[in-house]
């Protein structure tokens, strides 16, 4: 019997236990839950394409779909997620290697440019590089600009093990004691300044966050692609998120919200960290507030490091002044990542879009 491939697009809601299975291997750690809120019950439902021989699955490409903006417009973009292909099982089954995964990729692409889809992304390692390529999209090396916030070291001795010896605990004591003492301690003057126009979103008030980005988008470039941060996308992607809790603060003048910051905590044994994920201001002084109460809520809560992501649309923008009197003093390291793109509408006269490199980006 001739073996045969096929490639097709599952139904999300009739997922079974072992396509499921399947799936989560190149998402370890995932429950059925958190990949229906991903895929299922987003506001933009995504996709995942299968890759059977002779009925037994051996690869998938995945992607969470949002609504993003772009010259004013709002548009559908796929964001690759979890892709994985069982090449020893493909060799086992076909009695050579065969490369199973850029068909799908390039049926997904196929498929999604059909559906309207403008552009598809992601950040995948390098073992798919090719394969992609295949399929239809452009590699790009990409900047990310990644800014620390430190409380205390307790991230930097216990982030790659579980215990440190006592000469190590003892260091760590008297380092963590030192920098609270000069360096919290300066930075806290600096920061004297009771910020009171600073509270809780609540979920009543999320359409205030749609008006403040509307807002924002007016001084940024026209070919500058970010998420649509509407009400919907608020609910679903903080407030209903299975993965972690997120915290959202705004800040409000005369009952106006111009300002809004979003994070969450990372909860380990030894220590804990924060990650903002979103980060909008009308002004640069709205800026220094919500980093200013970002410092001092790290204080608080026991915080070893805050981790703050940025762009060259960014940095161009704002100098770092701002980030160093807020205690981000280890800021703008410089990280390289390869980007994937497929602009699917191949109508657009944007051929140069710049994508906005924040972490709300990432899965979780």
């Amino acid at each position: 019997m001739k073996n045969k491939i096929q490639i097709e697009k599952l139904k999300l809601e009739k997922i079974d236990k072992k396509t499921f299975n399947f799936i989560k291997k190149s998402l370890p750690g995932i429950s059925l839950s958190q990949w229906k809120w991903e895929y299922l019950n987003s506001n933009c439902r995504g996709y995942c394409f299968l890759a059977k021989i002779n009925g037994i699955l051996v690869s998938h490409n995945s992607f969470i779909i949002n609504q993003f903006l772009l010259n004013n417009k709002k548009i559908l973009v796929a964001k690759s997620e979890g892709s994985f292909a069982d090449l020893n099982l493909i060799e086992d089954i076909m009695g050579k290697k065969v490369k199973v995964f850029r068909e799908v990729v390039k049926e997904a692409l196929k498929v999604m440019k059909k559906e309207n889809i403008y552009l598809a992304y992601g950040f995948p390692n390098n073992l798919g590089h090719k394969s992609y390529a295949y399929g239809g999209y452009r590699l790009e090396e990409i900047n990310i600009f990644i800014s620390n916030l430190i409380i205390n070291f307790n991230y930097y001795f216990y982030k790659k093990r579980k215990s440190i010896n006592l000469i190590s605990k003892i260091f760590l004591k008297v380092i963590n004691f030192l920098w609270k003492s000069i360096v919290i301690s300066i930075l806290l003057y600096f920061n004297r300044k009771k910020i009171t126009n600073i509270k809780v979103v609540e979920k009543k008030n999320f359409k205030d966050i749609e008006v403040l980005f509307k807002k924002v988008i007016k001084k940024l470039p026209k070919n500058y692609l970010m998420v649509f941060r509407s009400a919907s996308y608020i609910n679903w992607r903080y407030k209903n998120n299975p993965h972690h809790k997120y915290f959202i603060y705004g800040y409000y003048n005369n009952n106006v919200l111009e300002g809004l910051i979003v994070f969450n905590t990372l909860n380990k044994k030894k220590y804990k960290n924060i990650e903002i994920k979103d980060l909008l201001f009308i002004n640069k002084n709205v800026k220094k507030y919500l980093l200013s109460y970002i410092f001092k809520w790290c204080i608080d809560n026991k915080i070893s490091v805050a981790t703050l992501w940025e762009d060259q649309v960014m940095l161009k923008k704002y100098n770092k002044y701002s980030l160093i009197m807020s205690g981000f003093l280890r800021n703008r390291l410089l990280i390289k990542k390869i980007l994937i793109k497929s602009i699917l509408n191949k109508k657009t006269t944007n051929k140069n879009i710049i994508l906005e490199l924040k972490k709300y980006l990432e899965r979780t």
